[in-house]
């Protein structure tokens, strides 16, 4: 979920996409893959529709979100910045994430008991079939992630509105 206007958010999907979502996929029949986000170029709308089991929603809102009932959140964030904000906002949904090592070694936040975390794309593969079939373990992770988010999301959300205001002002 995310603007998929932003090259470096497009970036960590493709990754996704080329480097973890075939084997996943394989390994548990009917899977989709909603890619949430408003802004998409012609180009990746292209990409997305080549998938038979990637469905594109060209929105970001919350509500969507909760409307699909989405099982797991996937964050590599590999090159995007803002990388706190983005977790803390994908944790307070109580959706558990799936996220990369460079991820959390580029964020300031100690949320690694809250978030499911991958050194690579096959232990990517790993953790979401887990995270698909353990419910015992995405409970866990689910109330973590929505305990650590709710209590940083007002710092958060104030540093984000900063960060876009000062953009504007420079602008």
């Amino acid at each position: 979920a995310g603007y998929l206007g932003d090259d470096q958010n497009v970036a960590s999907l493709m990754w996704f996409l080329e480097n973890v979502w075939n084997a996943i996929r394989d390994s548990v029949p009917g899977l989709e893959f909603h890619v949430i986000g408003a802004d998409a170029s012609e180009a990746l709308i292209a990409t997305l529709s080549s998938y038979s089991d990637v469905v594109l929603h060209r929105d970001s809102g919350d509500r969507k979100m909760t409307e699909l009932g989405l099982r797991v959140m996937v964050e590599p964030l590999l090159n995007e910045h803002h990388i706190e904000a983005k977790l803390v906002n994908a944790m307070v949904r109580g959706i558990p994430i799936a996220t990369t090592r460079e991820a959390l070694t580029h964020s300031r936040l100690d949320s690694t008991d809250a978030v499911s975390v991958a050194d690579s794309p096959a232990h990517m593969v790993l953790n979401l079939r887990r995270l698909l079939s353990e419910a015992t373990l995405w409970q866990a992770l689910s109330e973590r992630s929505q305990r650590i988010g709710s209590a940083l999301l007002a710092y958060h959300e104030v540093a984000h509105s900063m960060r876009r205001f000062l953009v504007q002002v420079e602008s």
